[in-house]
């Protein structure tokens, strides 16, 4: 798999990204690490490919080889094929793939229509297709909005806010109607994170159970 890691900031915020990239290559993945030109010399030096930020670097994140894996939904299926897993925290998990958070993933599974306790090698080919979609979409929408600030801690490069968080549709609205159908949203831990569900647009998996 080809794998593309957008970073920028200093060298230390660099730093756990190239550690990433080396153990993702480990695992038999074609990884290059797109940030500022000065680090090239130190990003090969651990044998990872190299690619200079141009432009935006989080417009990069919705074009490109940065969503290669997530082009259709056959990909979903040849990788997580391989797993037994309930979905979210597979999605979540970063040796599977890099960069998707809580937010996005809750915001996408609602957008799919999958509940995040659905075991992964039992989602259908239309299932994982719309996920695949529901992944693009979630994300480039996030990106036109400047991404999610809950405090003066999450800011643009220019220092303002961004505004994604006021147009959610499931995260943190626990006990609110569902934007979609009107159903109350639910709030479950799965895999020890806090995760909202629509139990109407999200139905519950025959044979799942409300827990991590």
């Amino acid at each position: 798999m080809k794998i593309t890691i957008i970073t920028t900031g200093s060298r230390g915020d660099i730093q756990p990204y190239i550690a990433l990239g080396v153990g993702l290559k480990a695992a038999g993945h074609e990884v290059k690490l797109t940030t500022h030109g000065v680090y090239e010399e130190w990003i090969t030096g651990h044998g990872l490919d190299f690619a200079p930020v141009e432009g935006n670097p989080l417009q990069m994140i919705a074009s490109g080889d940065a969503q290669e894996w997530i082009e259709s939904g056959q990909n979903l299926l040849k990788f997580w094929g391989q797993f037994r897993r309930l979905l979210k925290p597979l999605l979540l998990d970063q040796s599977f793939v890099a960069g998707l958070g809580n937010i996005y993933v809750d915001e996408a599974l609602h957008t799919a229509g999958l509940h995040p306790l659905s075991a992964s090698h039992r989602v259908s080919r239309s299932g994982a297709a719309s996920l695949a979609a529901a992944i693009k979409r979630v994300l480039r929408r996030a990106i036109a909005a400047e991404g999610s600030s809950f405090d003066a801690f999450y800011r643009t490069p220019e220092g303002r806010p961004g505004r994604y968080q006021d147009g959610f549709l499931v995260y943190g609205r626990d006990g609110l109607p569902c934007r979609r159908c009107g159903a109350t949203i639910v709030r479950l831990v799965v895999g020890q994170r806090g995760t909202h569900v629509c139990p109407r647009c999200q139905p519950l998996p025959s044979g799942s159970t409300p827990s991590s």
